[in-house]
């Protein structure tokens, strides 16, 4: 059916899967996985809710957070969606999807971000100055 994934086994694409799995250090816990289901978009919307809990779950393990965990984890996250969809044929335009998403979700957020205080200050060769986040 049109929209549905294929039960077909697409071997050039497990085959790149498995071989980025090959490259992750050998100490890299792989948790158990769900099967992605036929409906794409509730995969994703799941596949999207698991990265933010895990990111929430380490911002609350650490004994003491700023908005340097948020930067560091949103580059992770832009450098692993830019090695997944570097995996994709160029015709098919994959930097254009992420670049969107990434600006989607950073537009879509912005109202969110207006509620929680990220100011801070640095102390730099004793001369205080104030960064504001816009």
């Amino acid at each position: 059916m049109c929209g549905d994934l294929d039960n077909l086994e697409d071997t050039p694409t497990l085959a790149v899967y498995r071989r980025l799995a090959a490259g992750l250090p050998r100490d890299t816990v792989i948790s158990k996985a769900a099967a992605p289901t036929s409906d794409l978009p509730s995969y994703m919307s799941s596949l999207f809710n698991a990265v933010i809990a895990r990111a929430c779950a380490d911002a609350e393990a650490t004994s003491s957070v700023d908005s340097s965990l948020l930067l560091a984890q949103s580059v992770v996250l832009a450098r692993a969606a830019g090695v997944l969809a570097a995996q994709m044929s160029v015709r098919e335009d994959p930097l254009r999807a992420v670049i969107e998403a990434v600006m989607d979700g950073y537009a879509g957020s912005q109202g969110a971000r207006a509620d929680v205080d990220l100011d801070h200050h640095h102390h730099h060769h004793d001369n205080q100055h104030d960064h504001v986040h816009p």
